[in-house]
């Protein structure tokens, strides 16, 4: 049980920023939540990525809070997200800003 606790308990110690295209992250879910911070609300999800391993993902940005919505992960399942590429907002206000694209996918857990 200690295990467990370990790994579920308090935050973990590395969180996952994409800095390369094609870079991703993979592990089973053990934790989702909510974060307050000064941008407000941010979701997270913990993943065990082996070991004693744990990474947090955090969503602060919109697409990759959509790739992991539409993926809809679940405690157990094994999630995968990844930074697909930079893309440039094409039009509003933002126009010519660069921005990630991120996708996810989840393999359901037993």
């Amino acid at each position: 049980m200690c295990a467990v606790r370990a790994l579920t308990e308090g935050d973990p110690a590395a969180t996952w920023v994409a800095e390369i295209e094609g870079q991703e992250i993979s592990g089973a879910v053990l934790k989702m939540g909510t974060l307050t911070n000064e941008f407000g609300q941010t979701r997270y999800v913990d993943l065990w990525t082996g070991g004693t391993g744990r990474v947090r993902v955090k969503a602060f940005a919109e697409s990759l809070r959509h790739a992991i919505d539409g993926a809809a992960p679940q405690i157990g399942d094994r999630l995968t997200v990844r930074f697909d590429r930079m893309h440039t907002i094409d039009r509003g206000p933002q126009k010519g800003r660069p921005y990630k694209m991120f996708s996810a996918t989840v393999q359901r857990g037993h």
